[in-house]
């Protein structure tokens, strides 16, 4: 697909991934807080630039060209945008209708799985993820750095959470519950850093309450994976 720069001229690059990753996340925030989620990115990737040490960083996005040029907001100036659909042959993912509902999360999962501390808010989100979910639904998973060859992974067509539910799960020490935006982050890379992928299923009308998320399994899992003993 056709890549292009956000907004400049220009790649913006940082001195290491670190640094990279941090800056995409905070500007991805804001793009989400100012514009909603309609920007359906899939995933990111923090790369050298050439040789020159530097690093640049790819937004993936489940879009045509011309949508994700449109969509783009000027908060991501600097980055690499690369849309996945081709515009002649829409894409339909099998919990999406004929478009994109607000509030759908589409994470692929890695391998292998690695298990979250016990008590954690990795843990407690997993849990919440696991709920009622019967992982006895195979699905197609492309993964990257395999040359992108079709895996088999499970997933479930009952149970998971809602945002209410995460809300519920994601408290700050003071009590307070996370903002929608910091639990999604959670679900695009925090939740896929531990090797899950997350689907969506929908209850009723498009309401965003209506979305239930689910913890998606690679190959050669049937179950999540027992959390690990805190640090002493």
């Amino acid at each position: 697909m056709t890549q292009f720069i956000a907004h400049a001229e220009e790649m913006r690059t940082f001195a290491d991934k670190k640094g990279a990753t941090k800056a995409i996340k905070r500007d991805l925030n804001k793009h989400y807080d100012t514009h909603g989620e309609n920007l359906f990115m899939t995933d990111f990737e923090v790369k050298e630039f050439g040789d020159s040490g530097r690093y640049g960083v790819l937004v993936l996005c489940d879009l045509t060209p011309d949508e994700a040029k449109s969509n783009v907001s000027d908060l991501l100036s600097g980055y690499v945008i690369e849309p996945q659909l081709k515009p002649e042959k829409p894409v339909k993912t099998e919990t999406s209708n004929s478009s994109r509902r607000k509030g759908q999360v589409n994470v692929e999962p890695t391998s292998p799985l690695l298990a979250c501390r016990a008590a954690s808010k990795q843990q407690a989100i997993v849990n919440a993820l696991a709920k009622g979910c019967v992982f006895d639904h195979e699905i197609e998973i492309v993964q990257e750095g395999k040359a992108h060859v079709a895996l088999k992974g499970l997933t479930s067509k009952v149970g998971g959470a809602s945002m209410s539910d995460l809300r519920k799960v994601c408290v700050r020490k003071d009590g307070t519950a996370w903002d929608d935006n910091s639990i999604r982050s959670a679900l695009y890379y925090d939740i896929k850093d531990k090797g899950y992928g997350v689907r969506t299923l929908w209850d009723g009308d498009d309401s965003k309450e209506d979305a239930r998320y689910v913890l998606v399994l690679p190959e050669g899992y049937d179950a999540p994976l027992p959390s690990k003993a805190p640090k002493s």
